[in-house]
């Protein structure tokens, strides 16, 4: 990315943003509000219809005044951009077991407190504490946006000016990429449930409960309402227990998702270590249960030539359980089931 002598270069940074396609929104100074003169030599002023607004490179100098904000439009009207908000503590500390390094940015106080990533489809979700305060925060396209290009969200970019004083800066983290990483929406948003459900159980729980959960995907015990917000965002409907597993749900979808790039065993043909391997990343890699496993060899049994018996499938998975050498938990910290 490029850097700028003078890093309130206003005009430069929404020069080089412009050229990456990205729509762009001015500020009120030390603000998060769009605003801008309505007429050259005015003092800027708070604006409504800012969604509309579509900047060229002729017009940056006019609304971009040297104390102004930049904003960035989100989603569809920059490319499908996406912004990953961490708005507490236990967002910052954790989003690197569960979100893929980007360009990032952020402050003084709150520094990689922004993630940006591209992907297509990403809907705007927000990820809060029981209390109602906001934990992190998906920033994309508006549902009710989806497909008209219009977008609806924005956020303050480097150079700005936080409403504290604090100058908004790119991290280092930066340096040698060409850009965001480009991401499926699907993996994207099911990261930030990751990792706003291990922040709510640090909040709540404690560090250590945090650190089992990530690990071995074991949710220690917890206050019902904290639990039934985790299966508000693994889109559990049925109530949940104050003990309980990672919800089965998201693992099994893992799980599905990991055998499907699994080849049916064949007899004859390495078809045991096909077999043993798969039941390996379930049990050890995913923590599944037996019964949970189970379910996934079944669908994945009926690629297999001559088909394993129901049998010889539980013994793969109490073998995988007992005997395999794979460190517990070895792939829940992958970023999607390709980790295979």
């Amino acid at each position: 990315m490029s850097t700028w002598a003078n890093p309130r270069c206003l005009v430069g940074a929404a020069g080089d943003y412009l050229e990456r396609g990205w729509s762009l929104t001015p500020v009120l100074p030390r603000d998060k509000k769009p605003g801008w003169p309505n007429a050259p030599g005015r003092a800027p002023r708070p604006q409504r219809n800012w969604q509309g607004l579509r900047l060229k490179a002729a017009d940056l100098s006019r609304y971009f005044i040297p104390t102004a904000n930049i904003g960035v439009n989100l989603g569809e009207p920059s490319g499908d951009l996406a912004d990953i908000d961490h708005d507490c503590a236990e967002a910052i500390e954790l989003a690197d077991q569960f979100l893929p390094a980007t360009w990032m940015f952020g402050r003084a106080s709150k520094p990689r407190s922004h993630r940006l990533y591209i992907a297509a489809g990403a809907v705007t979700e927000q990820f809060k504490d029981v209390s109602g305060k906001m934990l992190v925060e998906l920033r994309a396209t508006p549902r009710d946006a989806l497909g008209t290009g219009r977008g609806g969200h924005q956020t303050v970019f480097p150079p700005s000016v936080h409403p504290s004083g604090e100058l908004i800066s790119w991290t280092e983290d930066c340096d040698g990429t060409d850009g965001p990483l480009i991401v499926a929406a699907a993996e994207l948003r099911r990261a930030v449930a990751d990792l706003a459900t291990a922040a709510l159980i640090q909040r709540h729980a404690g560090r250590d409960a945090a650190t089992a959960w990530i690990s071995r995907g074991t949710c220690p015990p917890l206050p019902r309402l904290v639990a039934g917000r985790i299966r508000q965002w693994w889109r559990v409907p049925r109530a949940v227990p104050t003990h309980v597993r990672m919800p089965a749900g998201h693992l099994l979808e893992r799980g599905r998702a990991l055998a499907a790039k699994v080849p049916g065993a064949v007899s004859g043909s390495g078809g045991h270590d096909a077999t043993w391997g798969l039941a390996q990343a379930l049990v050890r890699g995913l923590g599944l249960d037996e019964d949970d496993a189970l379910v996934i060899l079944r669908e994945w049994n009926t690629k297999c030539e001559p088909p394993w018996s129901e049998k010889d499938l539980l013994h793969k998975i109490r073998n995988a359980a007992e005997n395999s050498r794979l460190p517990q938990g070895y792939l829940l910290d992958e970023r999607s089931a390709h980790a295979y």
